[in-house]
């Protein structure tokens, strides 16, 4: 049999219409049921039509054409058949094919979805069966800029970039994008904020996406470490030793920090002389600069970190730091008093060692030569894990699926961790709220709107709104006000619509029961010499009826400024006291009567701040707060307590605040940004960790989650 290849673009279809899978029976001068005696094979061409990337919403068209190669005898065509999602068809073939006929088989797709299409166009002729196979991916566009006065290179993997030059293409899932710059040039900015410095990941839009790089120019630096220490540079871009570079603009301050047992000697620059800063100014000439370290004096000291938490042991001399180990390690530390501290986010139980006298969290000693320090670090018995995160971040949300895993998002991004700790996954996240469904997928708020992830982190589809609340059966509610007064919409997780109606939800109980935003009422009546302020509920049945508001409802008795956190049988309420700044109130009621059936009272420290946080844990209440020990530690807000308040009333506490000396004040720890909880009863608090410093010795926060068993 003879294939002849053509394909070709077909502006107008003709024919029977797309989507018909037959040929047109009602050829005078044949049909199936009596082929011509001397009947030939037909030809098909092309063999295989395989579209590649198609951007989605876009139509391609082809052409399949069928040829009678006999000069003198009609072809039957029994039948045409296509199979294979959202592709469609038409052709001008009809019963029967004339001797040295041909007819043609138009075949349309219009992706909707970033996914692979395969199909298959079958031709059988005389009971012989042909196949042409279909194929085409789904793709999004993305377009990448240059603006600024300086330049570079930007390229893609997968490949398709290489701007300037190829600046936009088409891509089936995610791309990371790489950036070279030209010499004399960096990165100032990104128009993506989840881009930074020379390298960016985009996710996938059906809509495609532009990214610009900014570029400026600006002036080399180069720095080369002799001996050891190592050099950094304010504003931040060098950090190495033995060596490294960076491209700045405007005045550079370099610091040369020896390493334990070292000291700084000189700078080869002359006009910097042997102070361990040395000050560049600003220019556009490529500068090349060494610091020179030596061996010091010192002592040898052996530090010890037993136990079964995480932690820190810092040392300093006169305030500055000589040492720091999160391990036991051994180290060689100069002559003169040493300061030990002993630092973690669990609980220090002791501190001990050579001619260490504990005061608080740290001791001071002088090695006689040697000295060995021990510091032992203890869990609770109710600590299941603790995750640290990336320097400057905070994770400030976040929810447990049934499997264990906890989404939290920080100002950096959005990370998946699995039922240990581990981190499974994490992509850009500019801000916002995301909702945990149960079976692990995602709703996340976009500008977009609402976007879907599948439990991988895949993006699955968008719709208008944001997300709101997941019901008892998993399905989402997404509040739109777009287009003027809010509207709820129930999409089922498939993305299809359930129902829509007026209103802005923001809570489902566990019979599906819909709340708006409280709101709060004075009493007309106040017993006292200050009103005192009510809930009031408006609230909608589970298919979006409205149903009567509940108002003058106890709860918040004399603040406005509370939050709401509703499980399945209860509904919780934490204010603050408008009159005594200092104290957090939680109210726990049953939704069925809204009848209260706990209440705590807590002191806590900020009085211009909401710093209490509450959560449902399955049926149990979390209530994460800054720990009323606090007040004595000069107001400082490092440090949390959480609560636990089951719902048969009992209650169990964990408490993390670092012991402070008489001479120094609590300064680090753990900082309370958020917390989580789970249809399990998980628990976790989201925040960052302070690392143990001198004051005012500058050490940025890194992120940190505690989660905690049931």
């Amino acid at each position: 049999m003879r294939f002849a290849i053509l394909v070709g673009v077909v502006a107008v279809g003709c024919g029977s219409e797309p989507g018909e899978s037959g040929v047109d029976a009602g050829d005078a001068d044949a049909s199936p049921d009596s082929p011509a005696p001397d009947a030939q094979p037909i030809s098909l061409s092309p063999a295989a039509i395989e579209h590649g990337l198609i951007r989605v919403g876009q139509i391609v068209r082809s052409s399949i054409t069928v040829a009678n190669p006999s000069p003198g005898q009609p072809a039957p065509i029994d039948s045409i058949v296509i199979t294979g999602t959202d592709f469609t068809m038409s052709t001008t073939c009809g019963a029967t094919l004339p001797a040295a006929g041909v007819c043609a088989i138009t075949v349309d797709l219009t992706p909707a979805a970033l996914t692979a299409y395969d199909g298959t166009i079958t031709v059988t002729s005389a009971g012989m069966a042909r196949d042409i196979p279909l194929s085409a991916n789904g793709a999004w566009e993305l377009n990448v800029a240059q603006s600024g006065s300086g330049g570079g290179t930007i390229t893609s993997t997968p490949s398709g970039i290489t701007c300037p030059g190829r600046c936009a293409n088409l891509f089936a899932g995610e791309v990371e994008l790489a950036v070279e710059p030209d010499t004399g040039s960096w990165v100032s900015a990104w128009s993506d904020p989840a881009c930074s410095d020379l390298r960016c990941v985009v996710r996938p839009a059906l809509a495609g996406r532009d990214v610009t790089a900014y570029f400026a120019p600006g002036r080399p630096i180069s720095v080369t470490v002799e001996g050891s220490g190592t050099v950094t540079s304010s504003p931040a871009g060098i950090a190495c030793g033995p060596t490294c570079s960076h491209v700045f603009t405007g005045e550079v301050m370099l610091t040369a920090t020896p390493d334990v047992g070292q000291a700084f000697e000189t700078w080869s620059e002359i006009t910097c002389g042997t102070s361990p800063t040395c000050v560049i100014p600003a220019g556009d000439d490529p500068v090349e600069i060494t610091a020179f370290f030596t061996t010091g004096p010192g002592a040898s000291l052996d530090l010890e970190l037993a136990g079964d938490a995480a932690g820190e042991i810092v040392v300093y001399l006169a305030g500055t730091r000589v040492g720091r180990c999160t391990s036991s390690c051994s180290l060689a530390v100069p002559d003169g008093t040493l300061t030990i501290a002993a630092a973690t986010p669990h609980r220090l139980e002791s501190l001990t060692g050579t001619g260490c006298v504990p005061d608080g969290d740290r001791c001071e000693i002088t090695p006689p030569g040697y000295a060995r320090v021990t510091a032992t670090f203890r869990r609770d018995p109710k600590d299941r894990w603790t995750f640290f995160g990336n320097p400057g971040e905070t994770f400030v949300r976040g929810g447990f699926d049934a499997a264990g895993n906890l989404i939290a998002g920080s100002q950096q991004r959005l990370i998946k961790l699995g039922p240990t700790g581990t981190l499974v996954w994490e992509r850009p996240w500019s801000g916002g709220s995301f909702l945990v469904g149960a079976s692990g997928d995602i709703y996340l708020s976009d500008p977009r709107g609402t976007v879907k992830l599948d439990p991988a982190g895949n993006e699955v589809w968008v719709r208008p709104g944001t997300p709101s609340a997941l019901d008892p059966t998993g399905n989402v509610l997404v509040v739109d006000s777009d287009t003027g007064a809010p509207r709820m919409t129930l999409y089922q997780p498939a993305g299809t619509v359930i129902w829509r109606a007026p209103g802005a939800g923001t809570q489902i109980d566990g019979t599906g029961r819909i709340y708006e935003p409280f709101t709060t009422l004075v009493e007309s009546d106040p017993p006292d010499d200050h009103g005192h302020l009510v809930l009031a509920m408006h609230r909608y049945a589970a298919d979006g009826t409205p149903l009567s508001d509940f108002g003058s409802w106890g709860g918040v008795e004399e603040s406005g400024e509370f939050q709401v956190a509703v499980t399945a049988h209860r509904l919780a309420v934490l204010e603050r006291d408008a009159y005594d700044f200092s104290w957090l109130r939680l109210s726990i009621h049953e939704v069925a009567t809204y009848q209260r059936t706990q209440y705590v009272e807590e002191e806590r420290l900020q009085p211009n701040l909401m710093t209490g946080f509450i959560i449902g844990a399955g049926d149990d209440i979390g209530f994460a707060h800054e720990p009323g020990e606090n007040v004595m530690y000069w107001f400082y807000g490092y440090g949390y307590q959480l609560d636990r308040l089951r719902a048969d009333g009992s209650t169990w506490t964990v408490q993390r605040i670092a012991p402070p000396s008489d001479a120094y004040r609590a300064d680090y720890g753990p900082l309370l940004g958020g917390v989580a909880g789970g249809p399990g009863g998980e628990l976790a608090m989201l925040g960052a960790y302070q690392q143990f410093r001198a004051w005012p010795e500058p050490a940025a926060p890194v992120g940190l989650i505690q989660a905690f068993a049931p």
